[in-house]
């Protein structure tokens, strides 16, 4: 049976025929609560090299106190696997810091793979956890000697320090992982829509479109795929102009020096000027359509969309209007295109009264021009 303490715990075994088997592998399978067909099955694997009959493992970073556990020794001679007697147990705790080799490679980018060696390593994946300084790291494998992890993409520092938790028992390693920032050299076509697919060509790009960012001055677009030499990147929805392309990984920039033109939709005008509600607006433009169109709105209040193409775009003045002289907002998603010029309300003329003598309580008829189709929108001050 195991040796239990607060020290750690002590699993045991023994392979009675040891120096007439030939042993090709021998150590210990373990695993949480009691032990049934469809239990999960960790393996500690001991070696291949026995020199005595009897062999234990000293466990100080798995087995919580108070938790169920089982394990059972195993050895696997001529291509058959024996078993040892089922051992029920209640772990006791006892818990230290890993204790750390070294990794490999020393540098690198988001995204690579990270071999860290232990000198023992016990439990699964979901034992451990691995930062590169704030950053949680993805354990992708773990043996008896290493954990295999993924790079993070939220660091954000050339030098990182790698840290490996189990059981809330943290080493650090003194030499620190190093990003190998990327290199944007050039790309291709130089003017585009939005929309349109670009490459990128350079150096020490992530493998993965997850590990890598481009922005086209502050807006992000969409990563296609991403080489060592190689990004591909969708064009963002933009106002047309000039801009910088820069490639981002992991906190680190790379800057084009040549800007990209990018022909984004932009209001060239709208007609007419002035008007009152329900009344008829005809905005022109270029590639005003180029992506879904969420709403037009004056000001913030949502218009009608009686139709639009690329080159204009026919809205209603709403009825809700309460803005004297709002801009005219094309709302993409995402994204936000505003007019130059303000739309100008006609203000609402009060030309009679059906009488100018009443009492609370009496029907008052205004007869005027202007008015709002929506009462809610309507407020009489007497």
């Amino acid at each position: 049976p195991a040796r239990i303490s607060n020290n750690g715990t002590i699993l045991k075994g023994e392979i009675s025929n040891y120096k007439t088997a030939n042993i090709e592998e021998y150590g210990f399978i373990y695993g949480e609560g009691k032990f049934n067909e469809s239990s999960e099955l960790n393996y500690y694997i001991h070696g291949n090299n026995i020199t005595s009959s009897c062999f234990e493992k000293n466990v100080n970073s798995y087995f919580d106190a108070g938790k169920e556990y089982f394990y059972m020794a195993y050895a696997i001679a001529d291509g058959y696997q024996s078993l040892g007697a089922l051992v029920q147990f209640v772990g006791g705790g006892g818990f230290v810091p890993p204790e750390l080799v070294d990794f490999s490679p020393k540098s690198g980018h988001a995204g690579d793979t990270v071999t860290i060696e232990l000198s023992d390593a016990f439990g699964n994946a979901e034992s451990y956890l691995v930062k590169f300084n704030n950053a949680n790291a993805e354990i992708i494998s773990l043996d008896n000697k290493s954990l295999r992890v993924i790079v993070p993409s939220e660091i954000n520092a050339i030098s990182n320090t790698i840290a490996v938790t189990s059981n809330a028992n943290t080493s650090d390693f003194n030499t620190p992982y190093t990003i190998i920032p990327p290199k944007a050299n050039s790309y291709s076509p130089l003017s585009v829509n939005p929309y349109d697919e670009i490459t990128i060509s350079g150096s020490d790009f992530p493998v993965g479109a997850d590990y890598v960012k481009v922005l086209f001055g502050d807006t992000e677009g969409e990563v296609i795929s991403s080489n060592r030499n190689t990004i591909v990147v969708t064009t963002p929805v933009v106002t047309g102009g000039l801009y910088k392309i820069s490639v981002v990984s992991a906190g680190q920039y790379s800057e084009l020096s040549e800007d990209i033109s990018i022909i984004g939709p932009s209001i060239t005008d709208f007609s007419p000027k002035t008007g009152v509600y329900n009344d008829i607006i005809t905005i022109t433009g270029v590639n005003l359509a180029i992506q879904d169109i969420s709403s037009v709105c004056f000001g913030e209040t949502e218009a009608q969309i009686i139709s639009y193409t690329n080159e204009e775009i026919i809205v209603e003045v709403p009825g809700m209007l309460n803005e004297c002289n709002p801009k005219i907002n094309i709302v993409y998603d995402p994204g936000l295109l505003t007019s130059a010029d303000n739309f100008s309300l006609i203000q609402p003329v009060i030309s009679s009264l059906s009488s100018t003598s009443f009492m609370v309580g009496d029907i008052l008829i205004i007869n005027g021009e202007n008015f709002s189709p929506v009462k809610e929108n309507c407020i009489i001050k007497i």
